[in-house]
């Protein structure tokens, strides 16, 4: 590593790990704390870009990495407990041992976000199915150690319904899910004059109650006015 005097620091690589990073950020790991401060306070001091890591006997894997993630200068790094979100036309809520969010500045179709989870005996894989999905979505999952993730884990078998081949058929299947009564074709009669002989009846596709009010599922298409009616004589 030079310095601004013309000198320069050698670092053996199996005690001092050098990372890289595509943001420009250098992360020196001092792998047993062998590294003085001082000589730490140069490196950082001669080089912006440099940050000095020192790991001690008590640090494990978990704990050497909350360092490192601490000083790559990503935008954001979400520890466990926190979770992501990922907006789409489906919205997941991610959660991991850390979620690293990468610069949205970037060219290239790389993942954007990195998902990193320790596995543990407690611990399962994330499935295959589940990795390549979140990772047409941008999101990259790191388990490690690497294990089996062509099993299913905790999914479960879920009932596949069908909820028809049109319009109608799937609006039935909708309601009798969320257990909301309801009539079909039904003939409503929304007005009738003093004397009886003007009536207004109106066929609803769907009949239903929602918060104590009547409404309908209108698919056949009503006039405006007729709507208009409905809407004053509710």
């Amino acid at each position: 590593i030079p310095l601004k005097s013309g000198s320069m620091i050698s670092l053996k690589a199996t005690s001092f790990p050098i990372i890289n990073l595509q943001n420009g950020q250098t992360v020196i790991v001092d792998l047993s704390d062998g590294l003085s401060e001082k000589m730490a306070r140069l490196i950082e001091s001669t080089w912006n870009n440099y940050r000095v890591i020192h790991l001690v006997e008590e640090d494990d894997l978990r704990s050497a990495l909350d360092k490192i993630l601490r000083v790559c200068n990503y935008p954001k790094v979400f520890k466990r407990g926190e979770s992501f979100e990922l907006q789409g036309d489906i919205t997941f809520r991610i959660t991991g041992d850390w979620i690293v969010s990468l610069p949205e500045t970037r060219s290239d179709n790389r993942p954007g976000v990195f998902v990193i989870n320790l596995i543990d005996s407690h611990t399962p894989n994330t499935p295959r199915m589940i990795k390549d999905y979140l990772e047409g979505l941008g999101v990259k999952i790191i388990d490690y150690p690497q294990g089996d993730d062509d099993s299913l884990g905790d999914i479960h078998e879920v009932e596949i319904l069908k909820g028809g081949t049109d319009s109608p058929s799937l609006i039935k299947t909708v309601l009798s899910l969320i257990g909301r009564p309801f009539s079909a074709q039904v003939e409503i009669p929304v007005y009738q004059s003093h004397r009886a002989d003007f009536k207004l009846i109106i066929k609803a596709d769907f009949f239903l109650k929602i918060k104590g009010r009547d409404a309908i599922i209108d698919l056949t298409g009503l006039e405006p006015e007729v709507i208009s009616f409905l809407e004053d004589h509710k």
